[in-house]
């Protein structure tokens, strides 16, 4: 049964809320975690290579992961249908989807599908 929220708890929720939204600019908490070694050393790599500190680079990876169920919207129910289809994880679903567009990229051409790619370029005379 649902319970009806205090005025208080909705404004704090909406707070919250919108805090999420602003993403590593809201509230924020300190989160301690392990990894193996090479994982932690590859996303420093990444951070450095970006301009990073790895902190930034891990929260702006989590970000973007978030931001894949809250972009797809509508469409995530589509997704989550497929992934069922397959009877995986969403860890394997996203493997699949990467491995698939690798193997499009192996059979076509790297940028194949950037708009305008199909327009043949003049010939030169």
């Amino acid at each position: 049964m649902a319970t009806k929220k205090t005025a208080d708890e909705a404004t704090r929720n909406s707070a919250d809320e919108a805090a999420m939204a602003d993403g590593p600019s809201g509230i924020t908490t300190t989160v301690t975690f392990r990894m193996p070694k090479a994982s932690a050393d590859w996303c420093k790599g990444q951070a450095s290579k970006q301009g990073q500190s790895f902190n930034e680079f891990i929260v702006e990876l989590v970000e973007d992961t978030r931001g894949l169920y809250v972009a797809a919207g509508r469409d995530l129910f589509a997704l989550e249908k497929d992934r069922e289809a397959l009877g995986v994880s969403w860890r394997e679903y996203f493997q699949h989807v990467f491995s698939t567009r690798l193997q499009q990229v192996h059979e076509k051409r790297p940028g194949f599908d950037k708009p305008g790619a199909h327009e043949e370029k003049p010939s030169r005379r």
